[in-house]
């Protein structure tokens, strides 16, 4: 860290300290971030997408215009996370599921109608992308579909532009994340 630190001084950089307790504490303070630049941009901010562990695509989900909000694993702890988000956040027309499944009937294991539940209790519609929901959790073959599915959805309106860091780094901090 000293390295760093001594890096950045030299070099007239700010260190910013990012800090968190668990793999879903930064998902609603990121999507929030992400959904003020769609809508400082003129683009739609009303559909959510839920990538879930290694299951998501950034760049589509920029040209989607889609809010992220990730999740560690389809599992119930993530469902409940997500439910407090919605709960606190405008509301979402749309909710696209990209559940990751790791194969296994497991403690825990979130199933399509967990994810459905919580989103229509919010008002919006949910839909399961590139998922096979009464394979669940054994389809695998979703790794393979959920791409094309993207790609089936409509662009965003306008051209992506650089998110800036300021408003990042300050909505971070109103967040918590960021110390020192």
């Amino acid at each position: 860290m000293d390295a760093i630190r001594q890096w950045c001084a030299d070099h007239d950089h700010p260190l910013v300290r990012i800090s968190y307790r668990g793999p879903q504490q930064a998902s609603g303070p990121v999507a929030q971030i992400l959904r003020s630049w769609q809508r400082e941009r003129g683009e739609r901010s009303d559909e959510l997408i839920i990538p879930s562990f290694i299951l998501g695509d950034p760049w589509r989900t920029i040209n989607r215009a889609l809010v992220p909000y990730w999740t560690y694993f389809a599992v119930r702890d993530a469902v409940s996370a997500l439910d407090e988000y919605l709960a606190s956040a405008d509301r979402f027309r749309r909710v696209f599921v990209l559940g990751f499944q790791h194969g296994a009937e497991s403690p825990g294991l979130a199933r399509p109608e967990d994810y459905r539940s919580v989103i229509g209790r919010h008002g919006a519609e949910s839909v399961m992308v590139g998922v096979r929901t009464r394979q669940w959790p054994h389809d695998i073959g979703s790794l393979a579909r959920y791409g094309q599915a993207l790609d089936d959805l409509p662009p965003g309106s306008r051209p992506w532009e650089p998110l800036c860091p300021d408003a990042v780094i300050t909505a971070l901090q109103q967040s918590g994340m960021v110390t020192g």
